[in-house]
């Protein structure tokens, strides 16, 4: 499932900022893909160096929610409990 969706004409968009070497943000996407969850965007913070001060990411992997286009909720790091909030918010329609 895409993780782009649509809450009342708001689109919601999540994108995955990483690093190369990081291998919990590895984890991350692949915990993700298990649960049908596509990420619209996984930003390379060596590739987009910007992205770190644009959007506050202070370590990686961190998860954003973009919400009409702004940085809307956020996570950072690696766990089986984030991995499941995530998927909860793309797939149950919850309206953060």
């Amino acid at each position: 499932m895409d993780a782009n969706k649509h809450f009342r004409g708001i689109v919601m968009e999540l994108y995955i900022f990483i690093s190369s070497s990081c291998r919990y943000c590895h984890k991350l996407i692949d915990g993700l893909e298990r649960n049908g969850i596509e990420p619209n965007g996984i930003i390379s913070i060596e590739e987009n160096p910007e992205s770190i001060t644009k959007y506050a990411v202070r370590s990686v992997p961190t998860a954003i929610i973009f919400k009409d286009s702004m940085p809307y909720y956020q996570w950072t790091g690696y766990s089986k409990k984030i991995v499941e909030e995530i998927t909860e918010c793309i797939n149950d329609d919850i309206p953060f």
